[in-house]
């Protein structure tokens, strides 16, 4: 347990200036100098004081007897590491710890317990705290009054505080509107009295049962937002009718939770993340925004169009997550009639059909936005899987008789632009006619190239390939199909991407643009040259521009005599070295070209080499370091 408290600095300077007649001289001079000759009333200069932070105010005390007498009084004392400042790498966790009771215990020894409106007593980082000081604490500043109380113990705590509701009794409760309690337990009883102006309450990691909370609940009728997180005693959550003015229930990770079952009439947001397929979901007719997040089966598609369609087919914003890998949709006859903003979140997976997502919009009539976004929390080395060799066009899956012509917006994030992927993207630019905005964002929001603000967020050397690889299929195949009445956007890896590997600055401009692929009729072709000696052709380096795709195509058209080929992207000075299980290192541009390069070999070069050539394509691996 933390030792006893200490004398703080900081409120301490406050109790000397009682005792001491030649600094309450100063005072009255500070008083005069602050009320600058106007004689304004107490109650004014509380509430000058009340608008000030806690330190502010603490200072201010300092320097004036009416700031003193109001000190007593300060309506919002918010404790934790980071409003005190005790953030500083110099002190150990116990220090810290030892430091954060020290203050909060002498500025509420200090204090009248009167007035208070808002307290917060957040102790995440802390090392161990003794229960009794909470006790003292919550006893003390608890009294009528009091709107916001937010209680947060530390991690490891292991929710034993139990959380005296007697306190919230004799008419303490009346006045509280926002409870938040983190890693304790809360067993309400006769004695926990009405919460009739409760309208948040935040449970975090919170000891209760299904059954004391519906008991919290039906004490609470004026309750608008529910919050439960890590919740593991609850095996049923039931929402009382009387709960009229609820509007808003997140529910998320309660392991042991088997049923949801509303009665409440007017929840018109709901959020769920955890076991969707162990839950019962009763009494969602009414919801409008509705966001599911599955983290234990690969069936959350399905389940949204099934399931989730009978149970709240009312809903105008639907969020769908799916943290583990996942299989096809299905096409089903339900609708949402009137879903307008639909949000997948997937973890990226080489075997779903990307297409399959039609059926989503074949399920939704009036939908306007659809957001797509494509996962990569972590990629080990080797992981990423292999880009989709880009080929004839026309092996492209079309269905023409499938039409969203209320679709306005469409945004793909993520650098998985698999085949799937694109035939997706290119039948909703096809089948859309009211399409006015589409976004296709290569690097994902959870790897954001910011670019605009002179600096960017780490890459895994793979990533930045598969970006590469990404945007060359975007201008390929989906470019020359957006109308041109369309807005369309395209992020992609800027020259000053960098991996997590090394920091090393690198110099902007110097490594030119990749060649923009277009129609391969553009390339220039020259028959009536000949060259039927020639057996070996060889280029090293990564700029395929488009005069170089030329050149190798023509030397394949024109040549009999050629029997191998080399194209080396990586180039002599950064040679990627795979077969001696190590990497030289590349610049980040380096490996963009190199990634371009080969993809312009792979769609234009690659077909034309005859049966009868070696053919030799080096290009970057998934072990190339960045510097």
């Amino acid at each position: 347990m933390a030792s006893s408290p200490t004398t703080d600095g900081l409120t301490e300077s406050v109790a000397k200036r009682k005792g001491s007649p030649c600094q309450q001289d100063d005072d009255c001079q500070d008083d005069k100098r602050i009320r600058s000759g106007a004689d304004l009333p107490e109650d004014i200069f509380w509430y000058i004081h009340s608008l000030m932070p806690l330190r502010d105010a603490a200072r201010a005390a300092c320097v004036s007897h009416s700031f003193l007498r109001s000190w007593r009084c300060y309506p919002y004392l918010m404790f934790s590491e980071e409003l005190l400042r005790l953030q500083e790498s110099a002190f150990s966790d116990d220090e810290r710890t030892r430091n954060l009771i020290s203050k909060v215990n002498h500025i509420l020894q200090n204090h009248s317990g009167i007035g208070v409106k808002k307290l917060e007593l957040v102790f995440l980082d802390s090392t161990d705290v003794d229960f009794s000081y909470i006790d003292s604490w919550l006893h003390k500043a608890v009294t009528r009054g009091i709107e916001e109380l937010t209680l947060v113990l530390p991690i490891n705590s292991n929710a034993e505080y139990s959380f005296p509701c007697s306190l919230l009794s004799d008419g303490n409760g009346n006045s509280i509107q926002y409870l938040h309690l983190s890693r304790c337990a809360i067993r309400p009883t006769a004695d926990l009295g009405c919460l009739r102006t409760l309208t948040t309450l935040h449970l975090y990691s919170v000891r209760i049962t299904g059954f004391e909370l519906e008991y919290l609940l039906s004490n609470s009728p004026a309750l608008e937002w529910l919050i439960m997180a890590d919740c593991k005693e609850i095996v049923q959550l039931k929402i009382p009718s009387l709960l009229k003015r609820l509007h808003t229930l997140f529910v998320s990770r309660c392991q042991m939770l088997k049923v949801v079952e509303s009665y409440a009439p007017n929840i018109a947001t709901f959020h769920f993340w955890g076991h969707v397929h162990a839950v019962r979901m009763l009494g969602l007719l009414q919801v409008k925004d509705l966001e599911m997040s599955c983290s234990d089966q690969s069936s959350i598609l399905c389940y949204a169009l099934t399931n989730l369609l009978s149970n709240a087919p009312n809903v105008q914003k639907l969020g769908i997550s799916s943290q583990t890998q996942i299989v096809s949709t299905q096409t089903v006859p339900g609708k949402y009639l009137r879903l307008k903003h639909l949000r997948i979140s997937l973890n990226r997976s080489p075997n779903f059909d990307y297409l399959s997502l039609v059926s989503f919009l074949d399920a939704s009539p009036s939908l306007e936005t659809f957001i797509l976004r494509i996962r990569d929390i972590y990629i080990p080395v080797g992981h990423m899987g292999h880009p989709w060799t880009l080929g004839d066009s026309e092996q492209l899956r079309q269905m023409p008789e499938h039409r969203h012509d209320n679709l306005k917006k469409f945004e793909v994030v993520g650098s998985c632009y698999t085949k799937s992927l694109v035939e997706l993207t290119c039948h909703i630019l096809e089948t859309t006619s009211s399409l006015d905005r589409v976004k296709l964002d290569t690097y994902g929001y959870a790897m954001l190239c910011a670019s605009g603000s002179g600096r960017c967020y780490p890459h895994y050397t793979e990533q930045i390939m598969e970006a590469c690889n990404a945007a060359l299929a975007i201008r390929t195949y989906i470019m020359g199909k957006v109308p041109p009445t369309v807005k369309f956007e395209l992020v992609e890896p800027c020259s000053r991407c960098r991996t997590p590997i090394r920091d090393i600055y690198i110099p902007l401009g110097h490594m030119g643009h990749p060649w923009t692929l277009g129609d391969s009729e553009q390339l220039r072709q020259m028959p009536g040259h000949r060259h039927d000696s020639l057996k070996k052709f060889e280029v090293v380096g990564s700029c395929y521009a488009k005069s170089l795709v030329e050149l190798t195509c023509h030397i394949l058209e024109t040549t009999s005599s050629l029997d191998r080929i080399k194209l080396d992207t990586c180039d002599y000075v950064g040679l990627c070295a795979s077969g001696s299980g190590r990497c030289y290192p590349h610049y980040t541009e380096q490996i963009m070209e190199a990634c371009n390069s080969v993809l312009a070999i792979r769609t234009y070069i690659m077909g034309k080499v005859p049966p009868t050539v070696k053919f030799e394509l080096v290009e970057p691996c998934s072990r190339c370091p960045v510097q």
